[in-house]
């Protein structure tokens, strides 16, 4: 895998230098503790990703400051049962939740705690019951939000070892646009080929990762994923699927922190 990114991650972490400085003298998310949410889990997803941001670039001291936040923030929103605040965030149910687990998972595996596959279960099938309740509601699957989620949802799913629910979530008959008509795709025959992974294929994985690990990734057609995430979950399913020996081994987060990083 060619070094291509690593500078271009220092200089955004070198830009962004005050603002993390700023972030950790001024936890916002506890000065605003006590106001109702719509989007509740914005308060684990936002510590998560200006974690993300500094352990790519190499500034562990600040990215642990960050990812104890989003696990101290989930179990807080769970304990109290915050991702049900307001009319709106009920409307974001359970995808709400989902996302809170989600983030406390990777936050804790990211700070050494063993990868729990069993809540990655439950989070990837709040999300998909969720976009695909919206996808009903709206008569269609056409936004990028709900694709976004819903792709989620199969990486999660993917993650936590469950290569049926996957399965299950990718046949689906929806229409997929931007970049995820390639990702499902892609994990559609990973699913389908798995174990019998071939070496053209992995060729395949290793061309989507170094694209979606681009701290600049935008699709083609306009739509904005979240980056940081996007590519630590291809990572984590990269090592999973197509480097390690079996997808049950411990996967170790620095060896997927620097293969998106370099």
């Amino acid at each position: 895998m060619t070094c291509r990114y690593s500078a271009r991650r220092h200089a955004l972490w070198s830009s962004n230098d005050a603002s993390f400085s700023q972030l950790i003298h001024d936890d916002r998310s506890l000065a605003t503790w006590d106001s109702a949410s719509d989007l509740p889990a914005v308060r684990v997803t936002e510590q998560l990703s200006c974690a993300l941001e500094c352990l790519y670039a190499g500034d562990q001291r600040r990215g642990e400051i960050f990812l104890h936040r989003a696990v101290r923030n989930a179990d807080r929103l769970v304990a109290e049962e915050r991702y049900l605040d307001t009319e709106v965030a009920k409307a974001g149910h359970p995808m709400e939740l989902g996302q809170i687990l989600r983030g406390r998972t990777y936050a804790q595996w990211l700070l050494g705690e063993d990868l729990s596959r069993r809540v990655l279960q439950e989070a990837a099938k709040h999300v998909a019951v969720w976009c695909l309740t919206k996808a009903e509601d709206c008569k269609g699957f056409d936004f990028p939000t709900t694709m976004d989620r819903y792709m989620q949802a199969v990486r999660v799913a993917m993650i936590a070892c469950d290569l049926d629910y996957a399965g299950e979530l990718l046949k689906a008959k929806r229409t997929y646009r931007w970049h995820y008509a390639e990702e499902h795709s892609l994990w559609t025959r990973l699913v389908q080929m798995y174990p019998e992974v071939t070496h053209a294929f992995h060729i395949e994985i290793e061309a989507f990762f170094d694209r979606v690990r681009d701290p600049d990734f935008r699709d083609v057609e306009g739509s904005y994923p979240n980056r940081d995430m996007l590519a630590l979950e291809t990572g984590i399913i990269r090592e999973m699927y197509a480097i390690s020996a079996s997808p049950h081994d411990p996967v170790d987060p620095k060896i997927v922190i620097d293969a998106v990083a370099y």
